[in-house]
C-alpha cells in the first residue's frame, strides 16, 4: 500500500493546480479503480492530498500547490478573479476556478490586514517554545495548540521569523521543518566540538537523539 500511495502521491504533484483525476490516478497502476478511489479519499483524510469537486468530477491535489496558490493570492476580492484566470489557464479555470476561488476567499488574509509581526508577544513566545524543542521541533498546529493561537496565524509569524532569522526552515526534509537559529548554531558548535574528521548519520542520531529525516540534511 505504501508504494501505492507514493505513486499516487507523487502523482497528483505532477499534475498540479489542474488536479489529479481518477482516471489519471489509475492509469498504468495495477489496481483496480475503486481500490485507487479508496487510497485517495484515505489520504484526502489524513491531509496528504487536497481534494475539489471539478465540473466533470473530483480531481485530488498535492497540498503544497495549494497552499503556494493561497499564499500568492491578491488580498483585494476584487483582483483574484483576474488573477486565478491567468494564474490557472482557461482550461483549468473553467473546470476549477469556483472551487479554487471559495479557498482562497476562505484562506487568503483579507485585504488591509496586518501582516504578522516578527517582534510582538506570540513571535516570542514561538521562539521560546521552538528553543525548547531544539532539533525536535513539534507541528505547527501542535505549536499553535499550545500557545493557544489560531494555526494560520502561528504560521504567519512564523514565515516572518523565517525571514527575520529567528527561525530556519530545513527544506531538505520531508516535509520541511522549522526550529531556531540557534538550534543549529549549537548543533554546528557541538559538532565542531566533538574533533570527529568525518561523520555519519548514525553518529549525528546517537549523540543529538534525531531522527534520520533530520539528521540526513
Amino acid at each position: 500500500m505504501r508504494a501505492l500511495d507514493d505513486a499516487l502521491r507523487a502523482r497528483a504533484e505532477d499534475a498540479g493546480l489542474d488536479g489529479l483525476t481518477l482516471e489519471a490516478a489509475a492509469d498504468g497502476i495495477d489496481r483496480a479503480p475503486d481500490d485507487v478511489r479508496t487510497r485517495l479519499d484515505d489520504a484526502t483524510r489524513s491531509g496528504r492530498l487536497l481534494r475539489l469537486d471539478a465540473r466533470d468530477g473530483p480531481v485530488w491535489l498535492a497540498p503544497r500547490a495549494v497552499q503556494r496558490l493561497i499564499a500568492d493570492a491578491p488580498r483585494d476580492p476584487q483582483m483574484r478573479d483576474g488573477w486565478l484566470r491567468a494564474r490557472l489557464g482557461p482550461t483549468t479555470y473553467d473546470a476549477l476556478g469556483d472551487a479554487y476561488a471559495m479557498l482562497v476567499a476562505r484562506a487568503a488574509p483579507a485585504a488591509g490586514a496586518k501582516p504578522a509581526r516578527a517582534d510582538g508577544p506570540l513571535a516570542r513566545a514561538i521562539v521560546a517554545a521552538m528553543a525548547d524543542d531544539g532539533l525536535t521541533p513539534r507541528s505547527p498546529p501542535a505549536l499553535a495548540r499550545a500557545l493557544g493561537a489560531k494555526p494560520r496565524i502561528v504560521e504567519g509569524v512564523q514565515r516572518a521569523l523565517v525571514k527575520g532569522g529567528a527561525l530556519v526552515r530545513l527544506p531538505e526534509t520531508e516535509p520541511p521543518l522549522l526550529t531556531t537559529a540557534q538550534a543549529v548554531d549549537d548543533l554546528v558548535e557541538s559538532l565542531g566540538a566533538t574533533g570527529w574528521t568525518t561523520v555519519s548519520i548514525a553518529d549525528i542520531k546517537h549523540r543529538f537523539g534525531l531522527r534520520r529525516r533530520l539528521a540526513l540534511p
